[in-house]
């Protein structure tokens, strides 16, 4: 019974053993950076224009000049 003790607590152990604060802090640090370097990628492009040029190449955009109504 004591080595059945021991083997399940190796287990557990060996189970835990790669969640160190290391590992956690590092893992903490490339979140950081590469959410970091999206924001600032995301910031450099033109969103409007973007959407305006996506708009357009599948007919979704409403301007006058293409209205059907008129």
């Amino acid at each position: 019974m004591h080595q059945i003790r021991n083997v399940s607590e190796d287990i557990q152990d060996a189970t835990w053993s790669w969640l160190t604060p290391k590992l956690q802090l590092a893992t903490l640090v490339c979140v950081v950076v590469l959410n970091l370097v999206a924001f600032n990628n995301l910031k450099k492009t033109n969103y409007d224009e973007n959407v305006s040029n996506f708009a357009e190449s599948y007919g979704l955009s409403t301007s006058i000049e293409t209205s059907l109504i008129d």
